[in-house]
């Protein structure tokens, strides 16, 4: 699963042999408005818990608090941005 930005890029769902990618939009100003994110919230936590993913690819740390502790540890998390966000950066 791979959640995108509304309207920054075009989500297509698609099959590769056993690989299946499934695209979901998410609704952007969320750090704006906090409404947007609790719908953002409902959104990605409906489609997270009644799915099995292998991979999670997430465009914003703000996501990573969304997915259910258990598929932290069943799943690949990828966090893909060009962004400089050190969210995921641990303290050495």
């Amino acid at each position: 699963m791979s959640l995108n930005p509304l309207g920054k890029v075009k989500v297509k769902n698609a099959k590769f042999g056993s690989l299946k990618i499934i695209d979901k939009y998410v609704l952007p100003f969320a750090l704006k408005y906090r409404f947007i994110e609790l719908i953002n919230e409902t959104y990605i936590k409906s489609h997270v818990y009644k799915n099995k993913y292998d991979v999670i690819v997430l465009t914003s740390p703000l996501h990573y608090k969304y997915i259910p502790n258990h598929m932290l540890l069943e799943s690949s998390i990828i966090y893909e941005c060009m962004d400089n966000i050190p969210f995921f950066m641990q303290e050495s």
